[in-house]
């Protein structure tokens, strides 16, 4: 079971959801697998507290400063051997 609730604001699921921009399901699927886990009202509801909202807050603006650069290169082997000089050329024999 979980710990007493502090005092703070809390949201319904939806109202969580709306604020992390993530699906009902997710959320759900978090509680099941100890990622965020859920408080429960007396009939079972899931509820969540402001400190998890801050703490998805900071995880998203982690994930904003991570930056991921893909760059591809693409040329056909047919180019790269039509127009290579072989290693020797130039160098001359002496």
């Amino acid at each position: 079971m979980h710990a007493p609730v502090p005092d703070s604001s809390t949201y319904s699921l939806d109202e969580f959801v709306k604020l992390i921009a993530r699906h009902p399901r997710t959320l759900q699927r978090w509680d099941r697998l100890g990622l965020l886990v859920a408080y429960r009202t007396p009939t079972g509801r899931r509820f969540y507290i402001h400190a998890q909202y801050l703490a998805q807050a900071y995880q998203a603006a982690i994930a904003e400063l991570r930056t991921i650069v893909y760059c591809r290169v693409s040329i056909s082997l047919y180019r790269l051997c039509k127009y290579r000089k072989p290693l020797t050329e130039g160098l001359g024999s002496k």
